[in-house]
């Protein structure tokens, strides 16, 4: 009997529990939480996201009780480098808990910069369509149009950049307008229609002179007047990246 005990030890019980505990250790490890300063490459990384990148943060919080696991970050780091490229990371701290509420400040798109950095209704600024003003004349309604800000565009009342020059707007043709409803700067952040409550902004399609002879078109690069609707209140999220 003690023999067969002694063999079930050496034989069986050893190379049984050995694997189950570097399973358990293993499962610990990709199961625990990420630390701080992984938070806070996500939370540097947002801005710049693509819409289904900031989808898979959102769910894996979800799926860990508002925590993300070191295993759903491999994923996570992944998708965020290949859409931000390379980060500088701005004093993380070394809570893993402050980096998440940061990260989910940063994450909730309501959170806004304040009035003193909000665009007031009938702010003016030009923007060059990416096509021609005949193009878009004969252009079926709600044909998608896009234009680049020429300069950038400051708030009313503290005068810091909302939207920097290179911007792109996006909009929609109706009749001899443009609604504008979203724009994107060079570093990829969007500002999209949830945040500005729809049309934000609109420019009449500037109609181009003819020559008299010809009757082609002389200027038909004319840059858009663009103009604000109301008041718009930008997220902390656009202006910080200023």
């Amino acid at each position: 009997m003690k023999s067969f005990r002694r063999f079930f030890i050496d034989y069986l019980m050893i190379p049984l529990l050995v694997p189950a505990a570097c399973a358990a250790i293993a499962a610990y490890h990709v199961s625990r939480e990420i630390d701080a300063n992984d938070y806070a490459v996500l939370r540097e990384a947002w801005p710049r996201l693509h819409q289904p990148t900031r989808d898979a943060i959102a769910d894996a919080m979800k799926r860990g009780d508002g925590t993300i696991s070191t295993w759903a970050y491999t994923k996570l780091f992944r998708l965020a480098m290949n859409d931000a490229g390379a980060l500088t990371l701005a004093g993380a701290s070394d809570s893993a808990a402050d980096e998440r509420a940061a990260l989910v400040r940063t994450m909730n798109p309501a959170t806004l910069a304040g009035k003193e950095m909000s665009l007031m209704k009938g702010t003016a600024f030009e923007c060059l369509s990416y096509f021609t003003a005949t193009y878009l004349i004969d252009a079926k309604d709600n044909s998608p149009v896009q234009c680049i800000v020429t300069n950038d565009v400051h708030a009313t009342l503290s005068g810091k950049t909302i939207i920097p020059r290179k911007s792109r707007l996006f909009g929609w043709k109706k009749g001899d307008q443009v609604e504008w409803t979203s724009w994107t700067t060079e570093g990829g952040i969007v500002v999209g229609d949830k945040v500005l409550n729809g049309t934000a902004f609109v420019s009449r399609i500037p109609l181009p002179t003819h020559d008299p002879l010809t009757g082609k078109p002389l200027d038909d690069d004319k840059p858009f007047i663009v103009i604000a609707l109301h008041d718009i209140d930008v997220p902390a999220i656009a202006v910080s990246a200023n």
